[in-house]
């Protein structure tokens, strides 16, 4: 039993309310009256036969039917209304109050009280349900043998059912429970029970797909959440905890199951006095008892919390206590401001892997194993003066065993070292270091660090005191950074692999130096280890005794040297004079190979095909059981099609690219292929810069000329992949889409330049389908097309960071060109400037029968600069209105929200829904908008669309649809001093 004050759902919430709401005609629906089959209004006589009767005459009508419970009080017992029904849309209208008996015995062992079994089309307008529970309760909490109590109502196995404005008070269990059911709809649900009722979670679902739940207040004594193995694809948003025992919450038994969670969404919640804001609690076990080892089998993926602020009750404000055996996988937490008592909440995570972004006001601590955990540096740590203080620790500070900890910014003026070890997936940015003891930076035995922006000083003789030193660690990047000091710059000892140093300023100092290896008679070696564009000397040095060390596959590459005393240099005779040398003249073993680094065969003069000579490199790369990097250094490469097939041996390739590749000419030469560059059945591939040349311009012209010509190739493509990311390509004119991510999963695109012209045909620059968990974030897109197109089958996208212009803007669709086709949801799309493009936020179907969908759909923090169309819902595309039957599109669209957008629109209407008359766009948002046409309010056209509205400004709202009967509109207008309503 869990006690709680007040939870309440408040999705879409608004403090003001504009509504736009312009419903279809319709044939008069058949009313069946309760009343008229006998039912009383006393509270006391039995009205369940009533009831049924009316039920049964309302389920076999031909058409629409409603059935009416008038005002006062109706006693009903268990009542099964079952289907299968003839209409397929019944309302049932309840402007009274139905009744439980107050003997709990009567209902109280039979699970229900209200069911609905195998209902298709049932909407419940109003009402009261008074499950009247007070007396089980009261047995129950006194510990007397009491029945399990009934769920007030239950939907069982029951498709598009609709819930509005319902009261549920006082269940004796659940009171709301959907089991087996598709596409449901709650809004405006209130429920109350008091705080120390027993197991009366306000709404339960279970084995279900596609439901919502809208503007609804739960406040019971136990749970306002969802919670069941195998839930996906679930959105709490706008939500307000009050009091509660917790906030949001996962909760797993912690015994073995195939159960699972994932793709789920928390999205702007706000947290007051709430015991457990955030928790995920995998080692649930009542009693201790059938809880085999206590490990829980629940496979947890896929969760984000977005914008979650507040306070919280205790101390730790966020617990993470997953699984031990199955760790939950990419928790992300944006936005997340609680606190305890005036002062930063903590967090406790356990068994848990994600990332952390704009995380404010918040302490973590514990053994979390990837979560990101930032340490924001404004000032300077300053060691003691003393150097006896450190004496011979060898560090000042250390990170030991630690996940994804970030050093961001700030000053160590050291008297020591900075040291980590045994680490993994940490950062040091922008970091300044000087005057250290010995080493400023170690990294010991740890895996994927980046740093980047450091900088280090010391003085020319001040010995030993190495920037940074490397050994035993794997995935290490140093970029962009200024190193002066008395020893090495970077110094790279046995055990490093797969070290990336890049764009380094050296001086003074030693240089960059690889060695001392082969001082011990072991087999510990250095390999694929790469340095571009560093300043000052290159070295190898290794001892003159015996060793079983290596030096493989090391490339220097764009160096500068300034008058350095040994610009390169192999040393393989190295003595300290405190160390004894018997065989100095026979030099440890030292193997350098691959030393260019280049694919071998290219030709980077833009006119040889080094189709070839690319995927022999990468069969050698996919065939290597280590992680692997292909290069391809400065020059212009001519590639053909070319497809990079998986599945590879290790998923760690990495395609490190400082030249152009171009494709032929001759568009014919591409053929149909439809691709140019294709990934297909890859895990863990990344691209890192370079330039992709599509020379799409010839086929632009074919097409412009109307002559027959291939459909056009993309330039990059995607398919069935996972694990893998995009950094820093530049792509300019492509024939077709410039990048295609299709069936993958976890792939992110950051930092890309896309551009083409803004006539030419068909060249969006990111299009995504039938793909999971996709990010694209801080990139420049200019094209012909969509800067960003989102298609069929996509879900838990997230855009930020995009300049868009030229181009058709970012596009939701077309979607629903097929009867039978996936929907789109969980998509943001956030911190966008459109400059001059067709549309900004455009979600497009066709208009035409579909089982398709939009839904969860977040716009915030967009800037509009004289965009033609910055805001649209376009239901109606039929080019050529062909095979476009009645013109209605069968794609819903429900839950998109529109907030904090701003700007110049270069056409009168700055807001267009044109919504589907079959299925009106419902819960639509629009919050925090800004629009002006030619510095005067710009205007809004929407018809058969259902939402709010609040803090518009500069907005005129415009009806243009025709309706008689203007009785069926409702709108309710706000800040009536910048707003007008033209009819």
């Amino acid at each position: 039993m869990e006690n709680k004050a007040s939870c309440s759902l408040l999705l879409l919430l608004a403090s003001l309310n504009l509504v736009f709401f312009f419903p279809s005609c319709s044939a008069s629906a058949s009313s069946f009256n309760v009343v008229s089959f006998g039912a009383k209004a006393d509270g006391k006589s039995d009205s369940t036969k009533a009831f049924l009767d009316a039920w049964a005459q309302a389920c076999g009508s031909a058409t629409a039917a409603t059935v009416y419970v008038p005002k006062g009080k109706f006693l009903l017992p268990n009542a099964v209304f079952a289907g299968q029904c003839k209409s397929r849309k019944i309302t049932i209208r309840i402007d009274g109050t139905l009744v439980a008996p107050s003997d709990y015995n009567v209902i109280g062992n039979s699970d229900y009280w209200l069911l609905f079994q195998q209902v298709n089309g049932v909407t419940i307008n109003g009402g009261i349900l008074d499950g009247q529970g007070t007396a089980l309760w009261a047995c129950k909490n006194s510990g007397k043998s009491c029945p399990g109590g009934a769920t007030s109502i239950s939907f069982m196995n029951s498709n598009n059912v609709v819930i509005n404005g319902l009261t549920s008070q006082n269940s004796q269990l659940y009171h709301i429970v959907f089991n087996g059911c598709n596409n449901v709809k709650m809004q405006g649900v209130r429920i109350s029970a008091s705080g120390t009722s027993p197991n009366t979670d306000g709404i339960h679902v279970q084995l279900s797909t596609d439901v919502s739940i809208y503007n609804t207040r739960i406040a019971t004594g136990d749970d306002c959440d969802l919670e069941e193995p195998g839930v996906q694809n679930v959105t709490v948003k706008t939500a307000t905890f009050t009091g509660t025992q917790n906030g949001v919450r996962i909760k797993s038994w912690g015994r073995p199951s195939n159960g699972f969670a994932r793709n789920i969404l928390f999205q702007h919640a706000v947290m007051t006095n709430v015991q457990n804001p955030i928790i995920i609690d995998q080692n649930y076990c009542p009693d201790n008892k059938n809880c085999p080892g206590k490990v829980s089998g629940v496979k947890i993926s896929d969760v984000t919390y977005q914008d979650v602020h507040g306070t919280s009750a205790t101390t730790v404000a966020v617990k993470f206590d997953c699984s031990s055996k199955y760790p939950c996988s990419r928790i992300r937490m944006e936005n997340v401001k609680l606190t305890y008592n005036n002062q930063p909440a903590s967090a406790s995570c356990s068994h848990a892997d994600g990332t952390t972004f704009g995380l404010e006001k918040l302490r973590l601590k514990g053994n979390a194993t990837t979560i990101i955990l930032p340490f924001r540096i404004d000032g300077t740590l300053v060691a003691l003066a003393d150097y006896n203080f450190i004496e011979s620790a060898d560090y000042w500070l250390v990170f030991y065993h630690v996940d994804g900890v970030w050093i961001i910014s700030g000053t160590l003026d050291g008297q020591g070292t900075l040291k980590f070890m045994n680490s993994n997936n940490s950062r040091i940015y922008g970091l300044m270091s000087i005057n250290s003891q010995m080493f400023h930076i170690v990294i010991h035995k740890c895996d994927n660090v980046n740093l980047q922006g450091v900088t280090v000083l010391a003085p020319w003789d001040s010995p030993n005191t190495d920037e940074i030193h490397l050994e035993f660690s794997s995935n290490v990047t140093i970029m962009n950074s200024n190193i002066g000091t008395g020893d090495d710059c970077v110094s790279i000892s046995p055990g490093t692999n797969n070290l990336w140093v890049e764009g380094v300023a050296c001086g003074p100092g030693h240089g960059t130096s690889i060695g001392g290896l082969g001082k011990e008679e072991d087999k510990d070696g250095l390999q694929n280890v790469t340095f571009t564009g560093i300043d000052n000397r290159v070295r190898i040095k290794t001892w003159a005794k015996p060793s079983g060390g290596f030096v493989s596959d090391i490339l220097f590459q764009n160096a500068t040297i300034n008058n350095a005393k040994n610009p390169i240099i192999i040393d393989q005779n190295y003595i300290d004079h405190k160390e004894k040398c018997p065989y100095q003249n026979q030099p440890a073993k030292a193997l350098c190979s691959h030393v260019d680094g280049s694919t071998r065969g290219a030709k980077p003069d833009g006119v040889t095909d080094s189709s070839k000579a690319f995927l022999d490199a990468w069969t050698k790369a996919c065939g290597s059981t280590e992680a692997a990097m292909i290069y391809v250094p400065e020059g212009r490469f001519l590639l053909g099609n070319t497809a990079f097939e998986g599945a590879c041996k290790n998923n760690d390739i990495t395609i490190r690219i400082d030249g152009t590749l171009v494709a032929p000419v001759d568009y014919n030469a591409l053929r149909n292929a439809g691709y140019w560059l294709l990934f297909h059945r890859v895990d863990g591939v990344w691209i890192s810069g370079g330039t992709f040349d599509g020379q799409g311009a010839g086929l632009w012209a074919c097409k412009k000329a109307g002559k027959s010509c291939p459909i056009g190739a993309t330039t990059l493509k995607f398919i069935n992949s996972k694990n893998s990311g995009i950094y820093g390509l530049k792509s300019i004119n492509s024939q077709k889409f410039h990048i295609l991510i299709h069936k993958c999963d976890n792939v992110k695109v950051q930092g890309v330049t896309i551009s083409a012209p803004w006539d030419s045909p068909n060249t969006d620059g990111i299009h995504v389908e039938l793909s999971n968990n996709v990010t694209i974030m801080n990139s420049n897109i200019g094209t012909g097309d969509d800067c960003v197109s989102v298609g069929r089958g996509t879900n838990n996208l997230w855009v930020k960071g995009i300049a868009c212009g030229p181009g058709h803007g970012i596009s939701i669709g077309s979607l629903g060109k097929e009867q039978n086709e996936a929907g789109v949801q969980n998509v943001t799309v956030e911190t966008v400037k459109f400059t001059r493009t067709d549309n900004g936020l455009r979600i497009k179907t066709w208009a035409k029968p579909s089982s398709s969908f939009v839904s969860n759909i977040l716009f915030l923090n967009v800037t509009m600069n004289n965009v033609k169309n910055p805001i649209i819902i376009d239901q109606n595309y039929c080019p050529h209105k062909k095979n476009c039957p009645d013109q209605v599109s069968g794609v819903k669209i429900s839950d998109v929200t529109y907030r904090d957008i701003f700007g110049t629109s270069a056409t009168e209407v700055g807001v267009k829904f044109n919504c589907s008359s079959h299925n009106p766009c419902s819960g639509i948002t629009l919050e925090d908008l800004k629009l002006t046409y030619k510095n005067q309010p710009a205007k809004a056209s929407c018809s058969h669309v259902v939402g709010s509205a609040r803090e518009i400004q500069h907005l005129v709202i415009r009806r243009q649809v025709k309706i008689k009967d203007y009785s069926k509109i409702r709108m309710t207008l706000i800040n009536l001093d910048v707003m007008r309503y033209e009819t």
